[in-house]
């Protein structure tokens, strides 16, 4: 049934655990729908570059039928085939079609706000309901587009009165565009390249204060390359151990710095409740340096990044610049508690970019130049 754009109908979203619980049962009632379904239980085979054959396997869906559950919140694979899926929708067509296992609304909300925000069905009304209501959605859309609208149009222009009320006002809008200012020349925007250029040096300028960062840390605090279950154990000695707590959080970004929970929580888009070593941080292949009352994360994989482009009336034009991978290091500083009437603080600073970043251009003459990034 997919589109000729679209190899598959659904990519199937999901944390290994829940194979058997409901994705299984899931693959196979999407099927007898006749949909395309992209699975990892069906499409991955011994020697498949996984990561490679994951993204092409997103690439090539027109939806991502996302299943929510705990286990999946703890995944950073899920999690960043989420993103991956989500950064299509925010083009403004529905991609991500969640489907709540094993967690409530209420739940998700308060692990992940932005999540809880996508209208959702869940497992517990059964495999058949479910798969009918992503298969009203895919039929929908695809009934929604074979519309006749072009061919109405074109057989109502072939009316005098019709044609020569359209033109009347088409040349209305067209004049009172021309007076504002609102009609853009054509190829009036930055060159791709100077974008490029702009986006990867921003990068590149938090990637080198991140790596120096790495250097000064691992020097002074004499940490040693480690595990994750390394960190995680030290991670949970510290947590079982009695006493009052203090969290502190502080995310450095590139020409600011923000401190406290809730701030940086929005900043990022993620709770910090979930935000452990036991998940490497969302990241995929972090370095981990450990030492005696702390540990570094550091993101081995690459800032990846797409962009969406808009004119202004202003005669500004914007850039809306999505980052995957954007965590960069995570160093997390552990004060135990010399008594059980003593204060233990749990301080984490996070070297980052947000989510999204939009990037503001003027031209100046023949010249385009970066006026601001917020």
């Amino acid at each position: 049934m997919a589109k000729a754009k679209y190899r598959y109908d659904v990519f199937i979203s999901h944390a290994v655990e829940d194979k058997i619980p409901i994705v299984n049962a899931l693959d196979t009632a999407l099927r007898a729908k006749g949909l395309e379904v992209w699975y990892s239980g069906k499409e991955l085979s011994i020697g498949d570059q996984l990561t490679q054959t994951i993204y092409q396997g997103l690439n090539e869906s027109q939806y991502g039928v996302v299943i929510l559950s705990p286990t999946y919140l703890r995944k950073a694979w899920a999690m960043d085939e989420f993103f991956q899926l989500i950064r299509r929708q925010q083009e403004g067509v529905k991609v991500v079609l969640p489907v709540l296992y094993d967690i409530t609304p209420e739940e998700l909300a308060a692990r992940y706000p932005p999540m809880a925000d996508l209208v959702s069905v869940s497992a517990s009304v059964g495999v058949e309901i479910v798969v009918n209501k992503i298969y009203e959605v895919i039929q929908g859309e695809a009934q929604l587009k074979k519309l006749p609208v072009v061919e109405n149009i074109v057989k109502s222009m072939r009316h005098p009165r019709i044609r020569l009320l359209t033109l009347m006002v088409a040349f209305i809008v067209l004049s009172v565009a021309v007076a504002y200012g609102l009609f853009l020349k054509i190829g009036q925007r930055p060159p791709s390249e100077f974008i490029d250029h702009t986006v990867e040096q921003r990068i590149a300028s938090l990637q080198r204060r991140a790596d120096q960062r790495l250097r000064d840390l691992t020097y002074q605090l004499k940490t040693a390359p480690a595990t994750t279950a390394e960190a995680s154990a030290l991670y949970d000695l510290f947590w079982n151990t009695t006493s009052h707590y203090r969290n502190e959080y502080m995310l450095v970004m590139p020409e600011k710095e923000i401190s406290g929970r809730r701030a940086v929580e929005m900043r990022l888009h993620q709770a910090m409740k979930e935000f452990t070593p036991a998940n490497n941080f969302f990241m995929l292949a972090p370095q981990v340096y450990v030492g005696e009352s702390s540990y570094i994360f550091y993101n081995t994989h690459p800032i990846r990044y797409t962009t969406t482009t808009s004119a202004q009336p202003d005669g500004r034009y914007e850039i809306t610049v999505t980052y995957t991978e954007g965590i960069r290091m995570v160093y997390t500083k552990l004060e135990f508690p010399t008594s059980a009437s003593d204060t233990k603080r749990h301080q984490v600073m996070i070297q980052a970019f947000p989510p999204t970043e939009t990037y503001a251009f003027v031209q100046k003459g023949e010249v385009w130049e970066l006026q601001e990034i917020r």
